[in-house]
Formats: C-alpha cells, sequence, structure tokens
C-alpha cells in the first residue's frame, strides 16, 4: 500500500523539462519493495492531481472480452461495483479498474484504461477510445 508520494522532486524536474522515468520501488523499515507499477502510478497521479493512463492489451473494459466492440465508453465507481456483482468484470482487469478507481479516490480528476497503441492518448481524450473512470 502506497502511504505517501514526494511531489516535490518530480514537480520540479518537469519543470526544468525533465520527464522523470518512475520505478514502481518503496521503502520501509526493512529495505526495499516492489510495489505494483499500477498502484504506483495510481498513488503519483492522484497525488498529482493529474489524470492516470492504464495502458494494457485491451481496448478497455468490456462487457464481452472476447468482442471489443463491447467498450464501456465510460464507468463510475458504482457502476464497476454492479459489473463485478453480475461477473462481467473478472479475471486480470479487476486490478487494473481498482488502480483506476484508487486513482480517483486519491485526486486524479480522472482515469481511463485503454490499449498501448499509436494515438491512444488523443484517442482517450475524444472519448474514442478505452474506457474513463470519473466519480
Amino acid at each position: 500500500e502506497v502511504v505517501g508520494v514526494e511531489v516535490g522532486l518530480l514537480l520540479d524536474l518537469l519543470e526544468k523539462g525533465y520527464t522523470p522515468l518512475l520505478a514502481p520501488i518503496a521503502l520501509d523499515e526493512e529495505g526495499p519493495l516492489n510495489v505494483n507499477a499500477d498502484t504506483a502510478a495510481s498513488a503519483v497521479a492522484g497525488a498529482l492531481g493529474w489524470p492516470a493512463l492504464f495502458l494494457t492489451d485491451v481496448p478497455g473494459v468490456l462487457r464481452n472480452p472476447k468482442d471489443p466492440t463491447t467498450r464501456f465508453p465510460h464507468l463510475t465507481p458504482k457502476e464497476v461495483d454492479d459489473l463485478k456483482a453480475q461477473g462481467i468484470l473478472q479475471g486480470g482487469m479487476i486490478p487494473k479498474v481498482e488502480a483506476a478507481l484508487n486513482a480517483l479516490r486519491a485526486g486524479a480528476p480522472w482515469a481511463a484504461i485503454a490499449q498501448g497503441e499509436r494515438g491512444v492518448v488523443a484517442g482517450v481524450l475524444q472519448g474514442e477510445r478505452g474506457t474513463r473512470f470519473t466519480l
């Protein structure tokens, strides 16, 4: 569990024109810990108050995992709970969706899950690709 993010250094690097590359490593009293990358990204996005985009190998959250045309363009936490209860949301997509919701809870204005491919950022911003999550 991520309990804090030191945003000062990140903001300083960005202000100076650098793009930081973050390794999902944390420290506790016993030493370094490997943190799930989606968990780390949700915490960083929330701490910065920035959107979070989680890339994967599918076009977003799908009603039918075998049919990419069943993509949900937008979901709320309540709708996610309903999809879980119906058994529609399952498997490896659950941790990805939880990371998106955690980003929202941590302060991100929105989060999205989309397929990592050329033009994905523009497509998500236009609502044409991925699944966007808001509170």
